[in-house]
Order: structure tokens, then C-alpha cells, then sequence
């Protein structure tokens, strides 16, 4: 079964990417989901980038699926230290599949086509922020897993828009559980103190990049301890919100 290349590396010989152009219009790229269908853009056939669940009337601030237009109720009676979530599709299938093949299945040749149906979303956006901080990963769970796919994902992005991103601004000082593993109160108690910035932070609008937004937690921790300003503000960038904090354990 044939199966789409991964994306050719920074350094590749103009020869070699040449022949794997030419090898492309022989076996032509497969959706990266289904592997039954051509890829139509994105690595994704017509009918599973049909089937990606939108983010529909989420709330303003926490991006809550249909918590809109106005702020959820948690927002207003406990506001976060970001500005806002903006995340465009939810998660759930297929969206969930793609996320959690390439975190835990190493599918690393998902990580563009996942960053560009984010900017796809999104395009055009009014408010550009001048730095991209990814969520960053304890050094042991790096090691384990091998990448940061908030990291990866946040390169993309910063690419395409010509913004920097700077995975040094922000560390894990403790390792938690897998998210996975706990529940919205768990999660809430372990955040305080997990992530610390190693730098002040006294610029304009700074954008925190994840790959899913369950319970916010992790977003109101990492917010926190860069709006440590009065001149900053934060926006967190995900790929897809949880309908409920459950989501990640279930699907």
C-alpha cells in the first residue's frame, strides 16, 4: 500500500528532491489518515478534511465549544491570565486520530499538515503576536517521547507568519502525570508551580502554542508565569479544544 512521503528535510540535494517530485506524479500522495483516498491538500483526502470537526460559537475567552458569544460562565467568575484560546477545530474524530498519531505513534510527517489547517482556520489574522513560547515537556518525558509536538507545531506556524519562536523562555520544572491520566480537579491542583519563566517578560502580545487545550489548566499555568508585566498579554494557540476535560481520556 502506498504510503505519502514525509516532507523533505532543510539540506536535501536539489537532485533528491527532484526525484521525489517525480516520484510523487507516479504514485501520487495518499491521504495521511485513510491511506485510501488522494491527498486533496494538507495530507488529507476530501472526505476526512470534510469530516474535521470545526470549533463552532466557542466561547470568547476559553474557546469552549458552543459556550459563545459571550464569556462561559468559569471565564467570567475566574478569569485566566490570557487574553484568549484560539483553537479552531475541536477534539474529536478525526481531529483527535491525527493528534494522537502523532504524539504517540511518532507520525511526525503530521505535523505541517496539522500547522497549516490551523493557519488555514485562522487566515487572515488581524492580531499577530512577535513571539511564538511553546508549552514545554519535562526533560525526561522529552527524552522518552523524543519531540515536543507543541514545539514542532509552533516552528510551522512561526515560518509561515515570519514570527521567532523562543522554546527557551518557559521550562517545566516538574514532571506531573500524563494529562490523560487525571481529572479536571487533579489537574488543577498539580499545575501551580509546574512551569517557571526563566526570563521577564516585557513585550507586547506573546502567543503559547499546544496541541490540545483540555481543562485550560495548563494554559492559565504557562500564561501565568509569563504575564508577570503589566505590559504583556498572552494568547494561547491550539489545534483543537475539548468539548469537556474528559475528551483526552475517552477518545
Amino acid at each position: 500500500m502506498a504510503k505519502r512521503r514525509l516532507n523533505h528535510p532543510q539540506g536535501l540535494s536539489s537532485y533528491t528532491t527532484r526525484l521525489a517530485a517525480y516520484g510523487d506524479r507516479l504514485v501520487p500522495p495518499v491521504c495521511l489518515l485513510c491511506y485510501s483516498a488522494p491527498d486533496i491538500g494538507h495530507g488529507l483526502c476530501s472526505h476526512c478534511q470534510s469530516a474535521l470537526p470545526i470549533n463552532r460559537n466557542p466561547c470568547p475567552v476559553c474557546a469552549l465549544p458552543h459556550h459563545g458569544p459571550l464569556p462561559c460562565r468559569r471565564c467570567r467568575e475566574n478569569p485566566p491570565p490570557y487574553r484568549a484560546i484560539v483553537a479552531p477545530f475541536v477534539y474529536a474524530k478525526p481531529m483527535s486520530q491525527l493528534i494522537r498519531h502523532l504524539k504517540f505513534q511518532h507520525r511526525l510527517e503530521l505535523i505541517r499538515p496539522l500547522a497549516e489547517l490551523w493557519l488555514e482556520a485562522l487566515s487572515p489574522m488581524a492580531d499577530l503576536p512577535i513571539r511564538l513560547i511553546p508549552v514545554p515537556m519535562d526533560r525526561r518525558s522529552l527524552r522518552v517521547r523524543g519531540f515536543n509536538a507543541a514545539v514542532e507545531i509552533a516552528r510551522v506556524i512561526g515560518r509561515n507568519l515570519s514570527i521567532s519562536t523562543d522554546v527557551k523562555r518557559v521550562v517545566k520544572v516538574r514532571r506531573t502525570p500524563p494529562q490523560s491520566t487525571l481529572s479536571a480537579k487533579q489537574r488543577a491542583r498539580i499545575r501551580s508551580g509546574v512551569f517557571k519563566s526563566i526570563a521577564p517578560t516585557t513585550e507586547g502580545l506573546i502567543a503559547v502554542v499546544d496541541d490540545v487545550v483540555t481543562s485550560t489548566e495548563t494554559a492559565r499555568a504557562v500564561a501565568g508565569c509569563l504575564c508577570t508585566d503589566n505590559n504583556a498579554s498572552v494568547v494561547v494557540w491550539a489545534i483543537a479544544r475539548a468539548a469537556i476535560p474528559h475528551d483526552v481520556r475517552r477518545l
